[in-house]
C-alpha cells in the first residue's frame, strides 16, 4: 500500500434535512462550508446553523444576495453541476465582492467549474489586490508570480505584492517578508522589526518564528524597514545545496544538512498545528485515500491556496537539492508523530501492479523521489528506517533526506521500502514534498 496522496480539492456546499430538489441533494450531512480561500485565511463566512430551504436560498440569490449566490455556487459544485456553480459564482463576483472574485480566480487556476485559465486567474487576483486591498489577494497573487503561474516567474513582482500587503499591516505578509531576509546582521535587524510588528498584531506563527518575545513595533517604526526588507528579500532561485552525504546506496538515500533555517521550521510547525488531521494511505482496492492501522500519525497538507512564499522558498531548495523541477512536487505536507505513532513499512511509489492505480500513474505520473525535511530533533526514537538495507536515519533539525523510489530505468525500486518509527519521548515533525515524473503544480493533470 502506497503513501497517502492529496485528496481532491476541498469542495463546499450546504446541506439540510428537508429538500425536494435538485436530485442528488444530500439530506443528512451537517453544514459544511470550506473552500480554498477560507482555508488559506482561516475565515469562515457566517451562516446559520440551520440553513434555509434550497428554494429560499435560490430566491435570495435571484434578488441579488451575494452570500446566497456564493452558497449556491458551492452547492452546485458539490452536486456536480459546474455550469450552475459557474453562473452563481460569476453573479457574486461580478457584484464586486473580493471573496467571490478570489474564489473565481482559484477555480479558474485549477480548472474547477471554469475552463482552466491561469492568466485570467492571476489578472483577477491582481485586480482584486489593487482595488480592494484584500490581504488574501495580495498573498495569493505573490505566490502565483513566484511560481510562474499566469505569467513568467518574477520574484520581484511577487515581493512587490507581499511588500504592499506588509505596508498595509497584514501580519502574514510581515512575517513572510521577515523570514525571507538574508542571514546577516542587517537581515536579522529587519526581520526582528517586522516580526515584532506581526507579533504585536497577535499573529501566532510570527511569535513561533521569532522563538521568543519580540519588542512590539508600531507601523511608523516599521515603515522604512518594510521597504528595505522588500528590496533585500532573497530569491530562493539563488540558493544552491552544499555538499551531501550518500547515506545508503540501495535504496539510494542522500542527506543534505542545514536546508531549513530554524525560524522557517518553527513557522511551518505553527501553521500546520491547527490544520492537522489523521493521515491516510492509498486503498489498493479503490485507489482512493483511506484510514489504515499501518499509519497512525497526523498531517497537514498545504495546497497552493494554503501556501505562501516561505513554503515556496523551502520547496525551491528541495528542488535544487533533488535535481528535479519544482512543478513536479506534490503539495507539501507536514507530518506530526506523537509518542507511539508510526508509519509501518511502505513504498512511496505508486505500484503499477495494482489495477486501481493505473489511471493515477497515467494522469499524474509516478512518484520518483521522496524528500523529507526534519523540522525538529528534540525527541527520542522516531528514526526513518530502511528494512531491506538494515539501516535507519534520525535527522538533525533542518536536514533534508532524499529517497529515490525508482531505479534508473524508471521502474519501482522495491528496496525503497521504509518506515517512520514511533517516537518514544517527544514529538517528531517532518515536511515532505514528494516528487513525480509529471507536473503537479495547480493539479494540471486531466
Amino acid at each position: 500500500m502506497g503513501a497517502a496522496t492529496p485528496k481532491t480539492r476541498p469542495r463546499a456546499g450546504f446541506y439540510r434535512k428537508k429538500c425536494r430538489k435538485p436530485a442528488g441533494f444530500v439530506r443528512t450531512c451537517p453544514l459544511a462550508l470550506s473552500y480554498p480561500m477560507q482555508q488559506k485565511s482561516g475565515e469562515k463566512r457566517p451562516m446559520a446553523s440551520s440553513p434555509p430551504e434550497l428554494e429560499e436560498l435560490i430566491g435570495r440569490a435571484e434578488k441579488g444576495d451575494v452570500d446566497a449566490q456564493i452558497d449556491l455556487a458551492f452547492y452546485y459544485e458539490r452536486v456536480g453541476a459546474p455550469k450552475e456553480a459557474q453562473t452563481w459564482m460569476n453573479a457574486a463576483a461580478d457584484a464586486g465582492g473580493a471573496f467571490a472574485r478570489i474564489q473565481r480566480a482559484a477555480w479558474r487556476l485549477y480548472g474547477s467549474n471554469f475552463q482552466r485559465d491561469a492568466v485570467a486567474a492571476l489578472a483577477e487576483l491582481e485586480d482584486v489586490a489593487a482595488t480592494s486591498g484584500d490581504a488574501r489577494a495580495y498573498t495569493f497573487a505573490a505566490l502565483l508570480r513566484a511560481s510562474g503561474l499566469g505569467a513568467p516567474r518574477s520574484w520581484t513582482k511577487a515581493i512587490d505584492w507581499l511588500t504592499i500587503a506588509a505596508a498595509n499591516d497584514e501580519p502574514s505578509a510581515l512575517t513572510q517578508l521577515a523570514l525571507l531576509q538574508p542571514a546577516d546582521a542587517d537581515g536579522a535587524r529587519l526581520a526582528g522589526l517586522l516580526l515584532g510588528r506581526a507579533c504585536a498584531l497577535g499573529h501566532g506563527p510570527a511569535l513561533a518564528a521569532f522563538g521568543g518575545e519580540p519588542a512590539p513595533r508600531t507601523p511608523r517604526q516599521c515603515a522604512a524597514a518594510i521597504s528595505d526588507a522588500g528590496a533585500h528579500a532573497e530569491d530562493p532561485a539563488s540558493w544552491s545545496p552544499g555538499a551531501h552525504e550518500i547515506f545508503c546506496k540501495r535504496p539510494r538515500v542522500d542527506i543534505y544538512g542545514a536546508v531549513a533555517p530554524a525560524a522557517w521550521r518553527r513557522y511551518i510547525m505553527a501553521l500546520a498545528t491547527p490544520r492537522l488531521k489523521p493521515a491516510e494511505v492509498k486503498d489498493a482496492a479503490t485507489g482512493r485515500p483511506a484510514r489504515d492501522a499501518m499509519r497512525t500519525n497526523t498531517l497537514a497538507i498545504f495546497e497552493l491556496w494554503d501556501s505562501d512564499l516561505v513554503f515556496h522558498a523551502l520547496t525551491m531548495r528541495i528542488a535544487a537539492a533533488s535535481g528535479e523541477r519544482l512543478e513536479r512536487q506534490e503539495a507539501p505536507r507536514v507530518l506530526r508523530y506523537a509518542p507511539g505513532e508510526q508509519y509501518a513499512p511502505h513504498f512511496d511509489f505508486i505500484d503499477p501492479d495494482v489495477p486501481a492505480f493505473h489511471d493515477e500513474i497515467a494522469n499524474q505520473g509516478q512518484r520518483i523521489k521522496t524528500p523529507l525535511i526534519y523540522l525538529n530533533d528534540d525527541y527520542t526514537g522516531g528514526a526513518t528506517r530502511f528494512p531491506d538495507a538494515g539501516c535507519a536515519f534520525k535527522g538533525k533539525a533542518g536536514d533534508l533526506l532524499i529517497l529515490r523510489n525508482v531505479r534508473s530505468n524508471g521502474k519501482p525500486d522495491r528496496k525503497s521500502i521504509h518506515a517512520g518509527a514511533p517516537p518514544v519521548n517527544g514529538v517528531k515533525w517532518i515536511l515532505s514534498a514528494r516528487t513525480r515524473n509529471k507536473p503537479q503544480i495547480a493539479r494540471i493533470w486531466p
